[in-house]
């Protein structure tokens, strides 16, 4: 096995920076390759990599206080004047932009959630260039750390796109009260000690210029007979508007009857079925604790390091503790399709993403008081900014995308999507499998609106320094 080379890779690859919760994502337009490329060679040297913390005298760990990332579009990476033949050596889907109107059909990046109505990316792709992830541990932090930073670029000649601030919740919570960032594949080689047991994934999987799960090195881009992409990776940015307001009128208005046949729900009162209702569709309580270890009622017992010890073939083969069509089983199938557990795992191993981002905008209930009261929407604009990070767009974002959140017969569904991050439009429905009858929902509105987007390409430290060579 390859190791990684640490100081070459950008630091957001390997670490999530759990402890920085403050954060800019900040979108800029190169005007020439001149000052960009100038710019790019002020920048790279700030740029966080994933070198090992050091450590003080007691052997404590010493962690930055900041963060910076950079990721560059292809039009980001034309506007540097990168020469044809290097740009037509990156993968199609990163060249056609996430944009693109049949991409944007199997996303389902459809109707509202349209790219012609995004705040970020969609009606201009042309224009955005660059995507600056700033982290920081305080918000007085990031504002300083932003205003060093826009300081450079103005001088510079860049202009500012867009931009979107993110800020950790309560708990890890995200704005419908659920914890956040439960399951993320632990990169082999990598830095990064988990409290939670996690997958260990080839490198290949996610940084470029390693072996990855089918033993072989990912596709690269060049330039002029140089690797570019070594130890670079793929950065996809969503905006992500959750409607809270309707997710919790929905599980209100849908909760179970007390004619239910299920004497564990009957035993429920009103409130805790609207969470358990809630929970079905997310695929954990909010606390985290999935589904397959306390399908009635969440189970304080259970550690958080046991959060990710599951798999589905022989604890729940039929869904009826987590339910097939939800969006924690959908997001990573684990062992469960067919047409065995060895298969299915790999098969599911090939298709994980990094997930990165912070949640954007001011809650509207109290996370930590479900259900809430009488929910009613005030009209702000809250969600979350979703990263991931992957060294093959289509087989690993677009993948996960198309065939498990909005395919409508994954896992011998018939009618169901994603119920979360699916492109649902109150046609569809959420099954339930239970004994002896199955709960059926419908008429499943969308949840999480699109509102922004783009593919971004994140150089090593050594590309950058190539790309920015006068």
């Amino acid at each position: 096995m390859a190791q990684p080379q640490l100081n070459d890779i950008q630091g957001l690859i390997m670490s999530g920076y759990a402890h920085l919760g403050h954060g800019a994502y900040i979108f800029l337009t190169i005007p020439d390759a001149t000052s960009g490329k100038t710019w790019l060679r002020a920048v790279t040297p700030m740029i966080s990599t994933s070198q090992e913390w050091p450590k003080d005298a007691n052997g404590n760990t010493i962690k930055p206080s900041t963060s910076l990332t950079i990721g560059l579009s292809h039009y980001g990476l034309t506007a540097l004047g990168l020469n044809k033949a290097a740009l037509d050596s990156f993968p199609y889907e990163f060249r056609e932009g996430i944009t693109e109107r049949q991409r944007a059909r199997i996303l389902g990046d459809v109707a509202e959630s349209a790219p012609k109505h995004w705040e970020i990316g969609g009606r201009d792709p042309e224009n955005l260039h660059v995507i600056l992830v700033l982290l920081a541990d305080s918000a007085e932090r990031r504002e300083a750390f932003r205003q060093q930073q826009q300081t450079l670029w103005e001088q510079h000649g860049l202009t500012l796109y867009g931009s979107v601030d993110g800020d950790k919740l309560s708990d890890s919570r995200e704005h419908f009260g659920f914890l956040d960032g439960v399951s993320q594949p632990k990169i082999e080689g990598g830095v990064r000690n988990p409290k939670a047991a996690e997958p260990t994934i080839k490198t290949g999987e996610f940084i470029l210029g390693y072996e990855n799960e089918y033993g072989q090195l990912p596709d690269s881009p060049q330039l002029d007979g140089r690797d570019l992409g070594k130890n670079g990776s793929y950065m996809v940015f969503r905006k992500l508007y959750q409607d809270v307001a309707a997710f919790w009128n929905y599980m209100k208005a849908n909760v179970p009857s007390d004619e239910d046949s299920q004497a564990q729900i009957r035993a429920l009162s009103d409130d805790d079925r609207q969470v358990w209702l809630a929970a079905k569709m997310v695929g954990r309580w909010p606390r985290g604790t999935p589904l397959v270890f306390a399908p009635f009622k969440d189970d304080p017992s259970i550690p958080f390091e046991k959060f990710n010890t599951f798999y589905f073939r022989e604890r729940d083969p039929h869904g009826q503790f987590m339910p097939l069509g939800s969006h924690v089983r959908r997001s990573n199938p684990r062992d469960s399709l067919p047409p065995n557990k060895q298969e299915a795992l790999k098969m599911a191993d090939r298709h994980l993403i990094i997930r990165r981002g912070l949640p954007y905008g001011t809650p509207l209930i109290p996370l930590d008081q479900l259900p809430p009261r009488d929910v009613q929407d005030d009209g702000a604009d809250r969600g979350l900014v979703f990263l991931c990070i992957n060294a093959n767009i289509k087989r690993q974002f677009e993948f996960i995308q198309q065939t498990w959140a909005n395919n409508r017969k994954f896992h011998g569904l018939y009618n169901d999507k994603d119920p979360i991050l699916g492109d649902n439009d109150k046609t569809g429905s959420m099954t339930i499998p239970r004994d002896p009858v199955r709960l059926r929902l419908n008429n499943v509105p969308r949840f999480v609106q699109v509102r922004g987007g783009g593919y971004f390409f994140l150089p090593s430290i050594t590309a950058l320094k190539l790309l920015s060579a006068p």
